[in-house]
């Protein structure tokens, strides 16, 4: 219902369009107020009846199109001109057409209109028997088609088309095998949306069938679409039903659809180019009959069409190989031109290149400059700071042990005092324990423990105070050597404040000559040599 709606649409609009033509010069208004679509349908309907007028409507709409740079409708129009030339067997003009399509085609890089214009390339080339280029231009299509398909840019029906083409070619040249398999394509890839490419496709499976009357049956049932939707391929109809009659013998019925095709080509002006092969089967056929005399004026008529329609010597294609040629140059100069467009970018490229090169370079020397100065800078920065941290130190070391000698010498000082009030407290200690009766013996007994006392507690506030001045001095002591006495330790903090042995004697509260054994013993338990003296060892302490 959707296709017979489409086809009533077409046959209206054609029939307006030849309404307007009618007589008259194709107007430009009409082809800018028809759609692509519809031109190009009406184009193909007016071929049967007045070509001429078919042609100028291409012109008129190829004008049109290509003055607001449609290059796809544009194309269109040139490959609908061309099957135009193509059915009235004008094969200069025709691959004229298909030459300008296909270079357009090539300089818009449009991958849709090249598939379109490499399948007619390829149907022309096989007119001529020409298997090689061809085969190449329809597998070239089709390898598109599949990119296409691929990238979800094309419904899978499209390929149909593809494979149809390809094995009408294969029939045409002798290779009915791979025929077969490109039909199978087609049913495989289509969906049935195209219902007219499916009757094509059935057409080509009944032709390559191998049982002929199977083919023959199956031809006439599909003859009334065929007749219906193009009548032009009634022609090729008859003509195939026509060799599967002869096929079986049925020469009677063989003639009648030879004499139909010859009949329907004349009719509708289509398929002149299938004339030669209609009169070389009925050559054959009048031979076989006994008509030699009809049989020799059909094999005439075939070679002067056959002369006419494609030797390149005939009026229609003399300049056929000058136009390939030409056309051949021209895609080649385009190639060239479009390479030395790409060298020229490629040399600009490179230019820019190089600048961005020697700019990058200068940049990098100037950051490495900045780098390194900046870097000496912050180095001699933290060099002056280290220099002024470690003076820094060096002042504080020396404040420090300025200040540790003066609370030192405050310390000895202190302790000649106490030494002297000891001396003192001894001699009235003396004094009173010598004394007569002026004081009572109790109270003298207290005033000597007090003196006792009191010397015991000079010795606990002189070791307070050492320690508080010199506070790492018996961690180290005990650190190095633990093993020292407190009687030891003791000594070692006299010997620090560098006192002398009469002085410790008298602090200590001992003689002189036991200061000496103590020290003595001190050595020798700091096993020092008898080369190092005691003082200035325990100084580093």
């Amino acid at each position: 219902m959707k296709y017979l709606t489409r086809q009533l649409l077409i046959v209206c609009c054609t029939l307006c369009v030849q309404f307007s033509l009618s007589g008259n010069p194709v107007d430009l208004n009409v082809v800018q107020s028809t759609s692509i679509s519809n031109l190009i349908d009406t184009i193909k309907n007016l071929r049967i009846e007045n070509s001429e007028k078919a042609i100028e409507l291409c012109e008129k709409g190829l004008e049109h199109y290509m003055s607001i740079k449609d290059t796809v409708s544009s194309i269109d129009l040139l490959l609908a001109e061309s099957d135009v030339y193509g059915h009235k067997a004008q094969y200069q003009k025709s691959y004229d057409k298909i030459w300008k399509a296909y270079l357009l085609a090539n300089q818009t890089n449009d991958s849709k209109a090249l598939v379109r214009t490499k399948i007619t390339l390829g149907r022309y080339y096989s007119f001529y028997k020409r298997e090689t280029q061809a085969l190449k231009y329809l597998n070239e299509a089709l390898d598109i088609n599949k990119n296409l398909f691929n990238n979800g840019e094309i419904d899978r029906s499209v390929l149909v088309e593809n494979y149809y083409s390809i094995a009408k070619t294969h029939r045409e040249l002798s290779n009915p095998e791979l025929a077969k398999n490109y039909v199978d394509s087609c049913y495989l890839y289509n969906d049935g949306d195209n219902n007219y490419v499916k009757i094509l496709v059935d057409v080509e499976d009944a032709i390559l069938n191998s049982d002929p009357q199977k083919g023959i049956d199956d031809l006439l049932v599909l003859l009334p679409e065929i007749e219906k939707n193009q009548k032009g391929h009634q022609v090729l109809i008859y003509k195939y039903i026509g060799d599967k009659y002869f096929e079986l013998g049925l020469t009677s019925e063989a003639k009648d659809a030879f004499l139909k095709a010859i009949d329907f080509s004349d009719r509708y002006k289509s398929h002149k180019d299938f004339s030669p092969l209609i009169y070389k089967s009925l050559g054959q056929l009048y031979a076989q009959t006994g008509q030699f005399q009809k049989a020799y004026h059909a094999v005439l008529t075939e070679k002067n069409l056959d002369e006419l329609y494609f030797d390149s010597r005939s009026a229609n294609n003399k300049s056929l190989l000058l136009i390939r040629d030409k056309h051949q140059e021209e895609l080649e100069k385009s190639e060239k031109l479009i390479q030395q467009q790409k060298l020229d970018r490629l040399e600009l490229d490179e230019r820019e290149a190089f600048l961005k090169n020697v700019v990058l370079s200068i940049f990098l020397v100037f950051l490495l400059l900045f780098g390194t100065l900046y870097f000496f800078h912050i180095k001699n920065k933290h060099d002056i700071e280290k220099r002024l941290i470690k003076k820094k130190k060096e002042l504080e070391v020396a404040h420090a042990n300025e200040l540790l000698e003066l609370k030192n010498r405050e310390l000895a000082v202190s302790s000649l005092k106490l030494i002297e009030k000891d001396e003192l407290l001894a001699s009235l200690k003396s004094r009173l324990a010598d004394g007569n009766g002026d004081i009572k013996r109790d109270e003298l007994k207290k005033i000597v423990r007090s003196i006792s006392h009191s010397n015991s507690q000079n010795w606990e506030e002189f070791e307070t105070r050492f320690v508080s001045v010199n506070r790492d001095f018996f961690s180290k002591l005990n650190k190095k050597y633990p093993k020292l006495t407190r009687g030891d330790q003791k000594l070692c903090s006299l010997v620090k404040l560098n006192m002398s042995s009469k002085e410790m004697a008298k602090l200590l509260g001992i003689s002189i000559e036991s200061v000496h054994t103590n020290r003595y013993r001190l050595r020798k338990k700091l096993k020092l040599e008898r080369e190092i003296s005691l003082t200035e060892f325990v100084a580093t302490l």
